[in-house]
């Protein structure tokens, strides 16, 4: 997929960060662009801010209900045609502080139902719908590099950091203790400095924009710093392969 003018795609959580990123970036190829996010405001704001540098429109989405994902995907369809690029994208983070298993049920379950359940959502929603369409196609993950290398590639200012505000009354915690305090973006950037670490960060525009040409590029695998990544994976492969603890990344 080398000309993404007139192509049609869609990105959850776009409304902000990464996905605002992606959204920019996708404008700029001449893409005709549906956003779905949780959060309404936001998203009426980012559609008005943006509907200048072309086709764009917002869909209130809330993608760890199928019923909402499959209702985005009906809309899509029915005014734009069909959904060439699907970007599963929205994600948020417990906001528990500490170790897993100083975390609640709830706290599991919030996150589960957003980063695990809304990728598969949005594939069973869209991705049936795609196939029939017998269009060119491209699904795009997005997922952070924690889980199977490591953190790379320079810090991140998106929504994560305070996605406690679009939490779900039924998943809140429940401890009779006050939740951890939330660190923000600038607190985490002040104590990675104290400890002489990094702290660039990622233009999430520029951001958008590589992953664009990835997807040009045919890539299976999209990120920054996978040149870097290649020792530590195959060292944690051989420790998996031996039953070891896998090395983590030395920050």
């Amino acid at each position: 997929m080398q000309d993404l003018r007139g192509r049609v795609a869609v990105v959850t959580g776009g409304a902000g960060g990464i996905g605002r990123g992606i959204v920019e970036a996708l404008l700029e190829e001449g893409a005709r662009v549906v956003i779905g996010d949780v959060e309404e405001p936001a998203l009426d704001m980012t559609v008005g801010e943006l509907s200048e540098r072309g086709e764009i429109r917002g869909v209130r989405t809330d993608v760890s209900d199928l019923q909402s994902v499959d209702a985005l995907a009906r809309s899509v369809y029915e005014n734009e045609g069909a959904c060439h690029l699907l970007f599963n994208n929205a994600g948020v983070t417990s906001g528990g502080g500490g170790k897993p298993w100083e975390q609640e049920s709830n706290d599991w379950r919030w996150c589960y139902s957003v980063n695990v359940f809304g990728v598969a959502h949005g594939v069973l929603a869209f991705v049936p719908r795609m196939l029939e369409s017998g269009e060119p196609g491209v699904v795009v993950n997005t997922s952070s590099q924690d889980g199977g290398i490591a953190p790379s590639g320079g810090l991140l200012e998106t929504g994560l950091w305070t996605a406690q505000r679009n939490r779900p009354p039924e998943l809140a915690r429940t401890r009779e203790r006050a939740p951890a305090p939330g660190t923000t973006f600038e607190e985490f950037k002040q104590q990675l400095a104290a400890a002489g670490r990094p702290t660039d960060t990622v233009d999430l525009t520029e951001l958008g924009r590589f992953l664009i040409q990835g997807i040009k590029d045919g890539k299976f695998v999209i990120s920054y710093g996978l040149e870097e990544a290649a020792d530590l994976l195959h060292a944690r492969a051989d420790a998996i392969a031996k039953g070891d603890l896998p090395p983590a990344a030395r920050l």
